[in-house]
């Protein structure tokens, strides 16, 4: 049986907090989407449904 790997939306204003999770995460083996913003993130669930946001 194959995982799917879960996808994770980081929504922050700043640039460092983004990077540092997704590193962070993506080295735990979770795949990561980063938004600037809750408009951003909007537009990026409506795309591709995350599994999770972290705000």
């Amino acid at each position: 049986m194959s995982e799917k790997t879960a996808t994770l939306l980081i929504v922050d204003d700043e640039v460092q907090v983004r990077k540092l999770l997704s590193v962070m995460l993506e080295n735990q083996g979770y795949r990561t989407l980063t938004a600037r913003s809750g408009e951003e993130a909007l537009a990026m669930v409506e795309q591709e449904p995350p599994d999770l946001i972290l705000l």
